[in-house]
């Protein structure tokens, strides 16, 4: 009887044991699971976006040691940046990098669509990086979006096959692609121009084939989409200096733990500046291939002439958005000082 006792009491263990194994061998596989983070982005690996973009994948990466894989979508592999930013609003998709297109789910940042609104660099970074910049972003957060921080499309400038661009007036009648911003077209149909708004994906062939006279964009994209092909003309205006906002879906994450979350911000701000510091560079020295190009580049003959004539664009703004949009914009002159 007792022999038969223990042989029982041992079948008992036996079985505990089994299913403690059981379950820490399934939690263990579990835990090996790496989370996937897809970042979904319109532009090619080799712009100023896609380096930082590849920075924050390595940081991320190495610094999580592999539990987080990070996955480059890009070249609007997910459609427009449109299409990129609703489905992170979505969770659909995890991340996303944009540029005009977040105007969409916070409208407030059509202030940094107004033209001539920074005078420099250090001045968008100035309000971008500091309280300004914050709080707008910070409206993200009731749209499902938890906001990484800015990178940089940059300064833009026009290209164009009917006349080259120096003085206002010179935009007349050209049919000029513009991304998804009332501000933008209303910016170019002041000047006299007909805006189209194009998914940046069909830019090119919208411009090869004549559906449109021309583009805006940072210079570094008339280099590495090879505008200069299809383009007679590139002026540089510097009209808009265009940010690019990283963000992830806000469910996504509050499922990171604490230390998950510490390491990508940490590793979005290095891409961020890495991002910068490449469009920068760039913007130099693709400016002097561009001119070896047979298309014409130039400057325009005064800046002030053009914030003159698109100064009505200001009012028309701060009427849609409202008193508070005034006094950003009040702020962000201030930080030019």
């Amino acid at each position: 009887m007792f022999n038969s006792m223990l042989n029982k009491m041992s079948l008992i263990m036996i079985s505990f044991l089994t299913i403690f194994l059981c379950i820490s061998t399934a939690h263990t596989i579990n835990a090996a699971e790496p989370i996937r983070l897809e970042v979904v982005f319109t532009v090619t690996l080799d712009t100023p976006w896609g380096q930082g973009a590849a920075f924050f994948k390595k940081i991320v990466e190495q610094e999580t040691e592999g539990a987080i894989k990070v996955a480059l979508l890009h070249s609007s592999q997910m459609g427009s940046g449109k299409d990129n930013v609703e489905a992170v609003q979505l969770g659909t998709i995890a991340m996303a990098i944009a540029s005009t297109p977040i105007v969409i789910v916070n409208p407030m940042q059509e202030i940094f669509d107004l033209p001539y609104i920074f005078i420099s660099y250090d001045h968008a970074y100035r309000v971008l990086d500091g309280p300004i910049g914050q709080e707008i972003a910070k409206e993200m957060e009731k749209k499902n979006l938890k906001f990484l921080g800015y990178g940089e499309d940059g300064f833009r400038v026009v290209t164009n096959n009917v006349r080259p661009i120096r003085k206002p007036e010179d935009f007349k009648n050209i049919m000029i692609r513009t991304p998804e911003s009332a501000v933008r077209a209303e910016t170019f149909r002041i000047l006299g121009a007909n805006p189209v708004v194009m998914p940046w994906a069909d830019v090119y062939t919208g411009l090869s084939q004549g559906t449109i006279d021309g583009q805006e964009n940072p210079i570094v994209y008339a280099w590495t989409k090879s505008f200069y092909d299809v383009q007679k003309y590139i002026s540089v205006t510097n009209h808009v200096y265009s940010p690019t906002s990283w963000v992830i879906n806000m469910d996504k994450w509050k499922s990171l733990s604490d230390k998950q979350q510490e390491i990508i911000l940490r590793a979005a701000k290095k891409g961020q500046i890495l991002n910068r510091k490449v469009n920068l560079e760039q913007s130099i020295e693709l400016r002097r291939k561009l001119e070896a190009t047979k298309a014409k580049v130039n400057d325009i003959d005064d800046p002030l002439k053009f914030q003159e004539a698109t100064k009505p664009i200001w009012k028309l703004v701060t009427q849609r958005l409202g008193p508070i949009a005034d006094e950003y914009i009040k702020r962000i002159e201030r930080e030019a000082r």
